[in-house]
């Protein structure tokens, strides 16, 4: 079962829902996925089975995050940052000579 976040041709804003074999739930009353993380395994499992599952190939899949959630990366994310990482495992700092 994946949570996903997803359109469908009747609802252009972006819902809320499981994706289980090929089929795609809508969690009614859930409008983020931060008010998701909120509600208990228990009642989630509970609104999935309450909800009538539309095939995944009918709705749009939109990226896991939405306004309110937070993404964090990990490695290296600048342009110079190769020649920093490298530069650090030799015990030195390139652009400004510290150690």
């Amino acid at each position: 079962m994946d949570i996903i976040r997803y359109r469908t041709s009747e609802s252009p804003a972006p819902l809320v829902g499981v994706r289980d074999e090929g089929r795609v739930s809508g969690l009614p009353g859930v409008e983020s996925l931060a008010a998701l993380w909120a509600l208990p395994l228990a009642e989630i499992r509970q609104r999935v089975r309450d909800r009538e599952a539309v095939p995944a190939a009918d709705v749009t899949l939109l990226p896991p995050i939405d306004g309110r959630t937070e993404v964090w990366a990990a490695g290296v994310t600048t342009p110079n940052g190769p020649s920093c990482s490298s530069s650090r495992r030799r015990g030195g700092w390139p652009a400004t000579g510290r150690r």
